[in-house]
């Protein structure tokens, strides 16, 4: 029989910069000018081009390093491996960003009922909720995608807004499965995030964050 873990949602916030794992800290950008000191250190030292060099101060400033000295330091403790293994997931995702410029924008609305909170996430026609995690939206703190979007496990459900959910293809009997095992379906509204794909005639679509989450993958 296969084992459960289920949890209570609760967003992940990192307190240190782990070598690996970039999307864990650095979930959602603030676009905040880089301060002299650390522009300095990346851009010069290191040879970051500036937009690498602001996405890396937005991860350090994600992680906790508040202060341009916090972010020195950061950075010092990383070390030349943990930058490399930061600016990797950073170069993937201005790769994915630029591959994708020519479509239309769409917005997504996103509840989150635990924590009594809501957001808004700007994204291209054609994104699966499971690309949004993968770039370090803020989606990416409280969608688990365990399987890595493999339609393998359940950690990635959502509730979808019943308007936009009439308007989407039916889940096939792959996703049908994988739901079977999710935490507290709702027929009519429950979809895995890797299968919902945003669309420029569903401008209103709106999730809501089930309050648990079923893990069977691991």
């Amino acid at each position: 029989m296969l084992a459960c873990r289920a949890i209570r949602r609760a967003p992940a916030r990192a307190l240190r910069v782990p070598e690996s794992g970039f999307r864990r800290f650095a979930s959602g950008r603030r676009n905040i000018p880089l301060g002299a000191a650390i522009a300095e250190e990346l851009e010069r030292k290191q040879g970051l081009t500036h937009e690498q060099a602001k996405r890396v101060g937005d991860a350090l400033r994600n992680a906790g390093a508040s202060s341009e000295s916090e972010q020195l330091m950061t950075l010092k403790a990383m070390g030349e491996s943990g930058l490399a293994s930061m600016l990797e997931a950073i170069n993937r995702e201005i790769e994915f960003e630029e591959g994708r410029s020519h479509l239309a924008k769409v917005s997504l609305a996103v509840d989150v009922p635990l924590e009594r909170h809501s957001f808004t996430i700007e994204a291209r026609e054609g994104d699966s909720l499971y690309d949004l995690v993968k770039v370090r939206t803020q989606l990416a703190e409280y969608l688990e995608c365990a399987c890595g979007g493999q339609m393998m496990c359940s950690t990635c459900h959502v509730y979808v807004d019943e308007e936009s959910y009439a308007m989407m293809d039916p889940p096939e009997e792959a996703e049908n499965d994988m739901l079977d095992l999710a935490f507290e379906l709702r027929e009519g509204s429950s979809r895995l995030g890797c299968q919902v794909k945003l669309r420029a005639d569903l401008p209103n679509m709106k999730i809501t964050v089930p309050e648990g989450v079923n893990n069977y993958f691991n």
